[in-house]
């Protein structure tokens, strides 16, 4: 069925390692995607799960343990129901403004 829990997480590597950050994502059942991007964050990884402590074990314990990361920044998703739809919320931790996308 669907995850309840997504979050979307930036990464950032040490040069040279995002060959090794991408395999080691690639090995985390939790995690749905990945996509190498430029600018400030080299990776962005999509993870889904039952719930929100499912996700957090694994952006925790599974991804910023990965050898050649440097810095994450994590932006949570809840999924809501819409009359005209599905749709979810993705919300930064930390700020008060949540973006509402329509899938």
């Amino acid at each position: 069925g669907d995850k309840i829990a997504v979050g979307f997480v930036l990464i950032i590597t040490k040069a040279g390692f995002e060959r090794n950050v991408r395999s080691a994502l690639d090995s985390i059942e939790l995690v749905t995607g990945r996509w190498g991007v430029f600018g400030e964050f080299d990776i962005i990884t999509k993870v889904e799960a039952d719930d929100d402590a499912a996700l957090t074990r694994c952006i925790v314990e599974d991804i910023r343990t990965i050898e050649g990361i440097t810095e994450t920044r994590t932006l949570k998703s809840k999924i809501i129901s819409r009359e005209d739809g599905c749709g979810f919320a993705l919300q930064e931790p930390c700020q008060s403004q949540a973006l509402s996308v329509t899938l």
